[in-house]
């Protein structure tokens, strides 16, 4: 029999950071005895917490190590078959089974560099990716489900053994991070010490290594082509411009830093279902545990992208609460869940814009802080425009909430904001992904005007103070005219300069034709004084935003279409940006 307790001596004592290896002996003796699957799970969590804290509290944490054990708790959770999902029955023999591979991957490693008397620290690193690749199947795979961990390489290492035809592949996260990882280890030796000054370097869609901590181009080392010829190479210096390496403000991670990284990397996807929105929720709640204890334990280890997924994650979870709430019918309840969670979640993405700002408090160079904020508010806004919400709050709070939750939304897009992001860089080949996720946001902050105009209230009234009591229902809305001037002016400022912003990244050839479209419809919702107010007053530093400054009032799209659909060429002199507030 167990002793009464125990069980929850053990998660007390992992709660509070004992020694590791003792703490994890105890949590799989208590494990086998418990009945309770929650309480199993919990302590499961506060096992990996414990692992977490004891290599934070390290100089300079064990990379291997802590990927090795993220990958081997990830890979269970999200098989295809639901009915197999698990924890790993026995973490510490999978942990010695993939540090095996490692190890001898290491050694042949540490005999390569010193058969070719390899010196430079550069040459050092595409020696250790080059045999990483070898150890790889097939070509380059971005979108490849759990591959990023040194788990999934050491397993890899583990099949090549074998003659399976299996693919053997790595993501971009996986080859950075794996080739991290062994130039960590083999720096423990002095004839490699100079690899210690190796250091992660991650922007918004692409991942690297740097000698150094400036993270200067010269200093960049890329890793992930398939191409050997490549590899080892500083970035391309007109690449190094654009998105896809945040203009030159990538961060550089401090060894902390890396740890967040790895947690942040974790996908909840399950395999092949990759598209359907099906996440493993033990992965997210593990996720959001371990994020939480950097976040607040080690603050200085977050950077944008971490601090962005772990918003992400507190609205995941709290629209559980909020949802049961509702189907709870209790009104009092679902408020108070939906402000706990908007304020938790909110303040996150704040943070992450705050990281990512300028000294001076301009806009960085990271787009995605605001793409999540904008999200959020978006989805916000939708739920409680949603009928059974509106029945539970009353018609009138539920629209004016969701009017608060757009109106916010759109101080994210000014040229102030995320405008001012897009203003950085001209749009590459490489950047996909950049452009789905500003067409989402145009999206959602041009369709809050239309939406609004379908309110039962006017929109000057939406934009102040909630009304007092319930207005009437008139049958049509009408254009909303000059008694919603002010709130009108800065809605359309607002998509205005998201779409300066929009022009700025696609300098040099034709604007998205749907773009323009979404746009139009939204400024269709202001008669004309509106919108040649709003016009005068956006931000705009475009040259095809400055041609069409005087059309927007009558809105004559045989005159605007064709500036946007031009290939403008910009003059380099243009594109200092005012960020004057209004």
């Amino acid at each position: 029999m167990i002793a009464p307790g125990l069980c929850q001596q053990t998660l007390k004592e992992l709660q509070d950071g004992k020694p590791c290896v003792p703490a994890t002996t105890n949590a799989s003796w208590a494990e086998d005895h418990m009945d309770d699957e929650a309480e199993r799970a919990a302590l499961r969590r506060c096992t990996r917490q414990a692992i977490l804290r004891e290599q934070l509290s390290e100089p300079l944490p064990d990379l291997a190590k802590i990927s090795i054990v993220l990958g081997a708790v990830e890979a269970p959770l999200t098989v295809k078959d639901t009915k197999l999902q698990r924890w790993p029955l026995d973490l510490q023999a999978d942990i010695a089974y993939a540090t095996h591979h490692l190890d001898m991957f290491l050694s042949e490693a540490a005999t390569n560099l010193q058969k070719h008397h390899c010196s430079d620290t550069r040459a050092k690193v595409k020696m250790v990716a080059d045999l990483i690749w070898s150890k790889l199947t097939g070509v380059f795979a971005k979108d490849i489900l759990h591959a990023q961990s040194v788990w999934t390489f050491a397993r890899a290492l583990a099949a090549g053994k074998g003659k399976g035809k299996g693919k053997r592949q790595l993501d971009c996260a996986g080859v950075v991070t794996t080739t991290l990882a062994v130039c960590q280890r083999l720096a423990l030796d002095p004839e490699h010490a100079d690899l210690a000054a190796c250091r992660f370097q991650v922007s918004e869609d692409h991942c690297w290594l740097t000698l150094g901590e400036d993270g200067s181009r010269e200093a960049s080392v890329e890793v992930t082509t398939d191409a050997a010829a490549k590899r080892g190479l500083a970035a391309d210096a007109a690449a190094w411009e654009g998105w896809l390496y945040s203009g030159g403000h990538a961060s550089v991670c401090s060894p902390q830093m890396c740890v967040a990284a790895l947690v942040a990397s974790m996908n909840p996807s399950i395999v092949a279902r990759q598209n359907t929105g099906t996440d493993a929720e033990g992965v997210q709640l593990l996720q959001e545990s371990l994020l939480k204890l950097i976040h607040t334990e080690h603050p200085g280890a977050m950077y944008p992208a971490a601090t962005c997924a772990l918003g992400d994650l507190c609205e995941i979870w709290g629209q559980e609460d909020v949802e049961t709430a509702l189907a709870a019918g209790d009104a009092e309840s679902l408020s108070q869940q939906l402000a706990s969670t908007e304020t938790a979640t909110m303040n996150l993405f704040r943070e992450a814009i705050q990281q990512s700002s300028l000294p001076d408090g301009a806009p960085g160079y990271l787009w995605y802080p605001y793409g999540y904020a904008v999200g959020f508010l978006a989805r916000r806004a939708h739920f409680f425009l949603q009928p059974d919400v509106q029945q539970l709050l009353g018609s009138a709070v539920a629209w004016n909430k969701a009017a608060a939750a757009m109106r916010q939304m759109l101080c994210w897009c000014s040229t102030a904001g995320g405008a001012g992001v897009l203003a950085h860089y001209v749009m590459t080949p490489t950047d996909e992904q950049l452009l789905q996720d500003v067409e989402g946001v145009l999206e959602h902050c041009c369709e809050a005007p239309r939406r609004l105009q379908q309110a039962p209230f006017a929109l000057s009234t939406l934009a102040s103070a909630p009304p007092s009591s319930e207005p009437g229902h008139p049958a049509a809305s009408p254009q909303l005219g000059p008694s919603a001037s002010g709130a009108g002016i800065r809605w359309l400022v607002a998509c205005l300069e998201l779409w300066d912003g929009a022009c700025w990244l696609m300098r040099g050839r034709a604007k998205p034709a749907h773009w323009l479209a979404v746009l139009m419809k939204a400024a269709k919702c202001f008669d004309p004084a509106v919108r040649a107010e709003a016009a005068e007053l956006a931000q705009v530093t475009s040259v095809p935003m400055q041609r069409a400054q005087q059309l927007w009032g009558p809105l004559n799209p045989q005159a605007i279409k064709p500036i946007f659909e031009a290939a403008d060429v910009q003059p380099a002199a243009t594109r200092e940006i005012k960020r004057r507030r209004l």
